[in-house]
């Protein structure tokens, strides 16, 4: 299953099941509460959009006195605050760690490594189709949750059995990143390279701290203007317009991985530089 039909599918099935609250953590997680609007609708539930614990804290506290029973929270980040707030209120921690596998934490073990909340988390939900370079997604719970996700939720029920392949390689690749920690150093030493030569261009890269760096554009059109002029100089990036984001906030996205070398981080900065010249943005 590909991950973000994984998320869709488990929480539309959480909410036929359980008429009850939903929080959707985070700019990023108000696009994924669009598109459940009408599975959360005629399921009977309000999903809670915010973007800090303490407004969390009251919303669930308003839920939770006008329905007097659990709830069930899918953030679409960690933090102890919320974490706490889940065991205060009985409710369900959902991690969706699509972009944190191989990437944050200790030797790349994902977010909930990284905030220390291994163990703490209920449901975490994850992909082999970004940092490990397969396909196919994952979802760790208990038993019983798993059992339930595997008779129930739609698009597992809907979705081929991979081939042997597909399971191995992504074996090899938990394998591989185990092995070699100098992989997820990498990575970092070259993310922090190719920020700082944006950053010094003089290019918005957004809030980002991770390996998916932003070049911030603004409008739709001159995100695509200056992917056109990065692939005339050899560079190929993708244009990351609406309804993907909000309005007036297409960005180029760029991704670093282990594999690039400084000179391939160089002339990517290079073209950066030229068509951003070119086109008036620095």
């Amino acid at each position: 299953m590909k991950a973000g039909r994984d998320t869709e599918g488990i929480v539309a099935e959480f909410g036929r099941r359980y008429p009850k609250e939903y929080d959707f953590y985070d700019q990023a997680a108000r696009l994924t509460a669009q598109v459940l609007e009408q599975d959360l609708q005629r399921a009977g539930i309000r999903a809670i959009v915010t973007s800090r614990a303490k407004s969390l804290a009251r919303a669930v506290d308003k839920a939770s006195q006008r329905a007097a029973k659990k709830g069930y929270t899918s953030v679409n980040d960690v933090y102890q605050d919320i974490v706490d707030l889940a065991a205060k209120y009985q409710a369900i921690t959902y991690v969706d760690d699509a972009h944190g596998d191989g990437v944050l934490g200790e030797n790349g073990r994902g977010i909930a490594n990284h905030f220390h909340l291994e163990g703490k988390v209920d449901v975490d939900m994850g992909t082999f189709s970004k940092a490990f370079g397969c396909v196919g997604g994952y979802v760790v719970g208990s038993k019983d949750l798993c059992t339930y996700l595997q008779n129930k939720v739609r698009t597992y029920l809907l979705s081929g059995s991979q081939p042997p392949a597909i399971p191995g390689a992504c074996i090899a690749a938990i394998q591989l990143v185990k092995k070699n920690p100098s992989l997820v150093k990498k990575l970092w030493d070259n993310t922090r390279y190719f920020k700082k030569a944006l950053k010094d261009l003089g290019f918005d890269t957004g809030q980002s701290e991770t390996p998916i760096t932003p070049v911030m554009v603004g409008e739709s059109g001159k995100a695509h203007k200056l992917a056109d002029e990065m692939f005339k100089l050899g560079v190929f990036v993708l244009p990351i317009v609406f309804p993907m984001v909000g309005k007036d906030k297409a960005r180029i996205r760029t991704i670093v991985t282990s594999a690039h070398t400084k000179k391939d981080l160089d002339q990517a900065a290079d073209a950066f530089e030229k068509a951003g010249m070119k086109l008036s943005l620095i």
